[in-house]
Formats: structure tokens, C-alpha cells, sequence
């Protein structure tokens, strides 16, 4: 398995923040969750699978109530994930927080 050598990272880190990591995608080993923004707003925390020692994070915004595009990614070694996995959820926390342009719906 992929991410076997990553998996017990990604499941601490979400359980510290209460989340649900989705393993599968188009039948494809996958890392993922949602986090809400609150109303009408969901963010996603991705982990592509490790390579060469290496590990991409992104956190992507999937809907916003003033349709902004947000994303950010960290590659980082694999002994790095809970940092970059930190950084993530402070950054969706972050948009969470800022402030909203006018609701586009």
C-alpha cells in the first residue's frame, strides 16, 4: 500500500482535529478530508502519495460563498508530514476566518 508508511501521521493528525480521512477516489488509494468554513463554505486537505522520500499537501478550497479560489501546497519529507499537515489546517483556518467578499448565491 502507497501510503502505509504515512498513514499512521495522517490518521493522529486528523483525529486531533476531529476529521474524516477519505482513503479512496475513482477506486484509487487516496488521502483526503473535508473541513467546513461554516456556512455555504468547504475546504479539502489532500495528501498526494509519497515519492522519493518526498510528500505533496494541498489544501484546496472546494466552495466559497464569494466563489474565491484558494489553494496552497507544501512538498516536504516524509518526516516532515505533521508539520506540513499543521500548516494546512492553519491555512484553511485561516480562510475560514478572512474576510468574505460578497455572497455570490
Amino acid at each position: 500500500m502507497v501510503y502505509s508508511a504515512v498513514d499512521p501521521t495522517i490518521k493522529a493528525w486528523a483525529e486531533l482535529h476531529g476529521l474524516t480521512i477519505c482513503t479512496k477516489f475513482a477506486g484509487q488509494d487516496r488521502r483526503f478530508c473535508y473541513l467546513t468554513g461554516g456556512a455555504q463554505e468547504c475546504f479539502q486537505v489532500s495528501i498526494e502519495p509519497p515519492d522519493e522520500g518526498e510528500i505533496l499537501v494541498n489544501a484546496w478550497s472546494i466552495e466559497t460563498i464569494d466563489d474565491e479560489e484558494l489553494h496552497e501546497s507544501w512538498r516536504v519529507r516524509v518526516e516532515e508530514l505533521d508539520s506540513a499537515l499543521n500548516l494546512a489546517f492553519e491555512e484553511v483556518m485561516a480562510w475560514r476566518d478572512r474576510p468574505k467578499g460578497p455572497r455570490t448565491w
